[in-house]
């Protein structure tokens, strides 16, 4: 609609320019993934309520609740802006919630199949196990380009709790501003360890130690110093002139090569996978 600071946050959105670009609006998801409990899906949902919308629901599924907020939301928007929403996959994911490992497959796998696409990681509301597998996976191939998280108090209130309900010809402006006061880009840069530990693993190729000389060659030709060894200690062990690799090292690098040898490079792939396995429910928004 012309607003600039609108423009600013969304600049870097949206594929590249070139040859066969035809994104005419930035920020549109393709595709929205949620990983979480068995208990969150299944079940009924906490007390939550919409003001903009006056809904209110308790004890209610998770499909009658998007299906009635997002329902409102787009239709409001359409008669107020007459701007239609691009339709998007919304998907839950089903993880033990508590088990890093089995979060770090389930994240992993999905990161590994969207390496080409624009990633965005909300980094609020999950649990620590959850949080920890998006941040691990997201930096393991790189795939992340914008880690972030949202304050908001009221936590039942399902539209942002610091502005009304948005009309065309009042509150847009503050609506923009307010929303990017409370919107908060974490600054991780991601490193690609999992080149990182896959080169270093290829030094171990038939043997139990390596020289020390030989870590500093391996991660000068990626492009690193001295400086990056004193944070691998975490997952090799230093001994004199010699290198072993830990426990740590050995865990992370054979649950990332079980991810890698399921070979699932696209969304169809991935759907049919988590179909297979039957952690995938998909919430229809748009009905």
């Amino acid at each position: 609609m012309g607003f600039e600071d609108a423009k600013r946050f969304f600049q870097y959105s949206g594929e590249m320019e070139g040859d066969g670009s035809h994104e005419r609006i930035r920020g549109l998801p393709e595709c929205i993934i949620v990983f979480t409990s068995a208990e969150v899906i299944s079940g009924p949902s906490s007390k939550c309520k919409s003001d903009w919308f006056n809904l209110s629901f308790e004890s209610t599924k998770l499909d009658k609740i998007y299906g009635d907020f997002f329902g409102s939301l787009f239709t409001h928007m359409e008669h107020e802006f007459g701007f239609k929403a691009s339709k998007f996959k919304f998907y839950l994911v089903k993880v033990n919630h508590t088990d890093f490992e089995d979060c770090f497959k389930k994240v992993g796998i999905t990161m590994r199949c969207l390496e080409r696409k624009e990633v965005w990681a909300n980094m609020i509301g999950g649990s620590n196990q959850i949080n920890a597998a998006i941040l691990s996976a997201g930096a393991y191939g790189a795939t992340v380009s914008n880690y972030y998280y949202i304050f908001q108090d009221n936590i039942q209130l399902l539209e942002p709790e610091f502005v009304e309900k948005p009309k065309r010809n009042s509150n847009i402006q503050e609506l923009i501003e307010r929303s990017i006061s409370r919107w908060y880009t974490l600054p991780i840069f991601n490193i690609d360890i999992g080149r990182v530990l896959r080169s270093i693993n290829e030094l171990f190729e038939g043997r139990r130690k390596i020289n020390v000389k030989e870590l500093e060659n391996a991660l000068k030709e990626l492009g690193y110093g001295k400086g990056i060894i004193p944070k691998l200690r975490r997952m090799l062990v230093f001994k004199g002139d010699t290198v072993e690799r830990g426990d740590y090292f050995i865990k992370l690098y054979n649950i990332w090569t079980n991810i890698e040898e399921t070979n699932i490079r696209n969304l169809s792939e991935w759907k049919k996978w988590c179909e297979g396995e039957g952690i995938l429910t998909e919430m229809d928004v748009f009905s």
